[in-house]
């Protein structure tokens, strides 16, 4: 327990530094260059989510059993890195041109395109290493480098930017005050993990078939959340101008408050859920994780709405007429979120039949919506957005509904199912 709260402690501190990141960023730099950042940071999100797909669950499945055979460990790590690569150049073929599509509609010109997708591609190259060897670390149970990298990077990256942006309002310093500081998180976890890459290494040939059935199951969901959610902004990005990508880049910063009340679910709330067996203290404790955490987030929203005023000027003079898109971005972000604290649920006690359902449903609304609405306002497209995260909630609220019942009828136990 120590551990663990030592460990939500450090993580409130990186998710502050983060914040002040964002907020000191938004406030300082010109909105056509905060349209930049923006583009870059969609830009390497999307590639973060397609470059992994399926590749860490396969990693975890496959390595957890050989942490105890370093030379067979060793070689599951090395496999997973050339897969990771070839992910890595395929999404950045496939994300790039959006990027630039964006940059394009923000009045970049070539000269700022081409070194902004340079930036995107290097970034994006070093933090999907990061992520690669975080895991294997975790997986050797060295989370205290994990959590010292996270440190490093949100603090120094903190203290870079802030000298950036006291020295010059330009949008390259703060990237390449990012940049800088996501190599040394890369090089600390290189460091860290250098053992298990460099040691003689044992490969099974049976490993390729199950990393591929792996990645072939989770790739069309990986896409699809990919897709979804970045809609807002890429819609946007795609098709308006820079100074409302900004505007979507800046109202976004707020999400990082959500961040905080999640914190205790994957730490203390989540694993004891797990472990519940009997019936009555599952359905108890599943009760209070559920009520615990949508209070905190739908607070954020009540709270949001109405300190609309103070929470805009945190972001500067050029956003205080942000109100309403402030208010649906604060909803939109509580479905989200709500959405994903279900379908965690769900997930942790093996309740997901049906659960492919979701994307259907939602491309099925969305098109109702589209009929309805067009996309000619930001209040629109985050509305837009939002249809994605509503059946997300709908579906998960079912899942645990009717798992919940069936374990209840079993006496506590989860239901059985196969997870591809």
């Amino acid at each position: 327990m120590g551990n663990a709260l030592q460990y939500t402690a450090i993580q409130i501190l990186v998710l502050i530094a983060n914040a002040s990141v964002g907020f000191v960023v938004v406030q300082r730099l010109e909105k056509v260059d905060y349209a930049w950042f923006t583009a870059a940071f969609i830009g390497q999100t999307m590639i973060s989510v397609l470059s992994d797909s399926g590749l860490s669950s396969a990693l975890t499945s496959i390595g957890g059993a050989l942490v105890q055979q370093p030379s067979r460990f060793a070689g599951i790590v090395y496999l997973i890195k050339k897969w990771r690569l070839r992910f890595l150049i395929c999404s950045m073929t496939c994300v790039l041109p959006f990027v630039a599509w964006m940059m394009n509609s923000a009045d970049a010109s070539f000269s700022t395109n081409l070194l902004l997708l340079l930036l995107v591609c290097a970034a994006g190259h070093f933090a999907i290493e990061s992520s690669f060897f975080a895991s294997v670390l975790k997986l050797q149970g060295d989370v205290k480098s994990v959590v010292r990298s996270e440190a490093i990077f949100s603090f120094l990256r903190l203290l870079l930017v802030a000298i950036s942006v006291a020295i010059s309002t330009n949008v390259w310093g703060v990237l390449f005050a990012s940049l800088l500081a996501t190599f040394t998180q890369y090089a600390f976890l290189r460091g860290s993990v250098q053992r298990s890459l460099s040691m003689a290494y044992e490969l099974d040939p049976n490993w390729n078939g199950a990393i591929k059935k792996n990645v072939l199951h989770v790739i069309p969901v990986s896409i699809w959340h990919c897709i979804q959610g970045n809609i807002t902004a890429l819609l946007i990005g795609l098709t308006t101008n820079a100074q409302q990508l900004a505007d979507i880049g800046a109202i976004g910063r707020f999400g990082i408050l959500f961040n905080v009340v999640m914190l205790p679910l994957g730490h203390f709330l989540l694993p004891k859920l797990a472990t519940s067996s009997k019936s009555g203290e599952m359905m108890r404790h599943l009760l209070r994780t559920l009520l615990l955490v949508l209070v905190g987030i739908w607070s954020i929203v009540a709270i949001g709405s109405l300190a609309r005023v103070p929470l805009l000027s945190l972001l500067g003079s050029s956003y205080e007429h942000l109100s309403s898109e402030l208010v649906c971005y604060l909803i939109a972000t509580a479905l989200a979120f709500s959405g994903h604290l279900f379908w965690s649920v769900a997930l942790t006690k093996g309740w997901v039949q049906f659960g492919w359902a979701d994307i259907p449903v939602t491309i099925c609304a969305q098109v109702v919506f589209l009929l309805f609405f067009p996309i000619n306002s930001m209040v629109n497209a985050i509305a837009f957005g939002a249809i994605a995260s509503l059946v997300h909630l709908v579906s998960g609220i079912a899942l645990v509904s009717w798992g919940a019942f069936n374990a209840n009828e079993r006496g506590g136990c989860a239901i059985e199912l196969e997870i591809p």
